[in-house]
């Protein structure tokens, strides 16, 4: 029997790194999926449309978006090498998110045939909820599939 495929949501955080740990320990050897979700700053240049040629704007918000997809992707590529290191078949890709993180994450998954998810119960994002972060709590009431959560030890 193959060994599970996983998604890894990975932001470079401490409990991003404890996902990591915690997938290589409950799927040893699996096939790990790293994804770094970015967001697209476009919806936010609409605002400067009275100032700039849409023709500006746009590419504009391409060079953004192509950054903000390169800084993505070497967050991504760090967590499937610690992945690679603690024993995992890793690969890293990207997602793009819309408003929220979490529905992205939940496509990718989908997408990569993910027996789980395993994701930090906090990352990088500004705001937090008491117990879990915005990002983590949505997966866990949304996902159909098991969702595991790793906190950094503090």
């Amino acid at each position: 029997m193959a060994p599970p495929t996983v998604l890894i949501a990975y932001d470079g955080s401490a409990h991003a790194d404890a996902a990591v740990d915690e997938a290589a320990r409950l799927f040893p050897g699996a096939k790990a999926v790293v994804v770094t979700a970015w967001t697209s700053v476009g919806e936010a240049a609409a605002a400067a449309r009275t100032a700039l040629s849409d023709s500006f704007i746009e590419q504009a918000v391409a060079r953004m978006d192509a950054e903000a997809t390169a800084d993505a992707q070497a967050v991504a590529d760090a967590g499937a090498e610690r992945a690679r290191a603690a024993g995992l078949e890793a690969s890293a890709q990207t997602a793009e998110a819309e408003r929220q993180v979490w529905p992205a994450l939940l496509r990718a998954a989908d997408a990569a045939g993910a027996a789980a998810i395993v994701m930090g119960s906090r990352g990088r994002t500004a705001l937090r909820s008491a117990l879990l972060g915005s990002v983590s709590q949505g997966a866990l009431n949304n996902a159909t599939l098991p969702v595991v959560i790793a906190r950094a030890v503090d």
